[in-house]
């Protein structure tokens, strides 16, 4: 005896790709669905198309996607929020993407949703939350709010802030005034990383050109190379810089003796594309 599946919740999701295939996928085991039936319903002339959606081959524009919202019998409600969604995760701009996320978690918040893909964002939308929660892997037990403002340049009310938003992501434990945090380390999903985490970068970036002409020598290490590379090279290079970020987290994320919390940056960008000559 199979156990069925239960329809996917729209307000769970922060990707509308994942959502429109396992709601397909779901209507499927129903016996809802065929590709020819949506098509017919959705007014869509190929039958295709979904798949290159979920595929990524193709974007969907705002009539596409009342299109497909009509296809999969979405609610009112359901479909302004997947609208939200579409324009959201095809959004280019990190600014506009901030503003539609914020419109997207007053709908998750008023469909009472306890966890949505995209409250992982909130981990990354301010710079000082994961130095806040890293602060907490030390032997400092009972963290003092107004040091730790003052520490890192911050108001009160933005640690505090920064203590509800790891609590509800389970990152922390808060018992009264015991804040310990939990032996979880941090993942993120795709989308979440290709979309968010760019907030956190951007905002770690022009921290340390401040922080170059704050510190002395001493207290900061800053080196760069600049080298020519072909695209074979720069994979390469690629895959070195993440297996050096995952061994000075394996070496260095659990030591107890910490005196300071510090951000390590490594980046590599192109500054210049080489012109080919046509022989």
């Amino acid at each position: 005896m199979s156990i069925k599946t239960v329809r996917p919740n729209i307000f769970q999701f922060g990707n509308y790709r994942s959502f429109i295939a396992q709601t397909i996928a779901h209507l499927k085991e129903d016996g809802k669905y065929s590709t020819r039936k949506f098509a017919e319903e959705a007014g869509f002339k190929g039958h295709s198309f979904l798949n290159l959606i979920i595929k990524e081959k193709r974007n969907l524009s705002k009539k596409g996607a009342r299109r497909v919202a009509k296809g999969l019998h979405l609610k009112e409600k359901e479909t302004e929020f997947f609208l939200l969604l579409v324009e959201f995760n095809q959004a280019t701009d990190l600014d506009e993407k901030n503003k539609l996320y914020l419109k997207l978690q007053k709908f998750v918040r008023a469909a009472l949703v306890q966890m949505n893909q995209l409250d992982q964002y909130e981990l990354y939308s301010e710079w000082y939350h994961i130095p806040i929660l890293e602060s907490l892997s030390t032997e400092w037990e009972q963290p003092e709010i107004y040091k730790l403002a003052t520490g890192l340049q911050l108001r009160d009310y933005h640690v505090l802030a920064s203590f509800k938003i790891l609590a509800r992501l389970k990152l922390i434990e808060i018992k009264g005034e015991s804040i310990r945090r939990l032996g979880t380390d941090l993942h993120t999903a795709d989308e979440v990383e290709s979309l968010f985490v760019r907030n956190f970068h951007r905002a770690m970036s022009e921290l340390a050109v401040k922080k170059i002409t704050e510190l002395p020598k001493e207290e900061r290490e800053v080196g760069g190379l600049t080298l020519p590379l072909s695209k074979k090279s720069f994979d390469l290079l690629r895959e070195k810089i993440r297996r050096f970020n995952e061994e000075i987290q394996i070496q260095f994320s659990h030591e107890k003796s910490a005196e300071s919390v510090y951000h390590v940056n490594l980046q590599a960008f192109p500054v210049l594309k080489i012109p080919r000559t046509v022989k």
